[in-house]
């Protein structure tokens, strides 16, 4: 009888303990994972947060090529759409100067031999992808030309096409 009572004892306290402590914290443990409205929840937090990632990682994939293109076609761009297809429409040759010059603008006599005049070259083209109207500032040279480096870009005109997002921009940078 007495070992009947100690097994009995001893039963009633490992139901006790899974009861009272073991049980309530595998619930507390696993329970969410159970429950559909915790489950749905928690997926529509996990698409959230990979839409957003998705989201970032497609602006940094932007933000990239972006800055491929500019090195690749040397800032040769579209300010609007950014694509490199272009059509010159018109340019126009800047006025002459001396690579010396005194402060009247005349030629600096004591550098003769290796003084020339330098005149810039402004040029006016069209996008072929977007329609846009981007003027390019070429830096001075004795022979202007649209081989030069680019000093400046500017967009004149929107493109007409309003289904096309604007990743352009002008270069250097204008705060407007």
């Amino acid at each position: 009888m007495d070992t009947f009572i100690n097994l009995f004892i001893f039963f009633l306290t490992i139901y006790a303990i899974f009861k009272f402590i073991i049980n309530p914290f595998f619930r507390w443990l696993f329970l969410p994972f159970f429950d559909p409205i915790a489950a749905a929840e928690r997926k529509q937090k996990r698409e959230a947060r990979f839409k957003k990632l998705k989201d970032e990682l497609a602006l940094i994939e932007e933000k990239k090529l972006i800055e491929d293109n500019e090195r690749i076609y040397d800032h040769k761009l579209c300010a609007y759409c950014h694509s490199y297809s272009l059509t010159k429409l018109e340019e126009k040759v800047g006025e002459a100067f001396w690579r010396y010059a005194n402060l009247n603008g005349s030629q600096d006599m004591r550098r003769r031999n290796i003084n020339y005049q330098l005149a810039g070259l402004l040029a006016d083209h069209r996008c072929r992808d977007c329609g846009a109207i981007t003027l390019f500032s070429y830096y001075a040279s004795d022979s202007p030309s649209t081989d030069a480096p680019i000093f400046s870009r500017l967009l004149l005109k929107d493109s007409p096409n309003e289904n096309i997002k604007k990743i352009g921009y002008n270069w250097p940078s204008t705060d407007d």
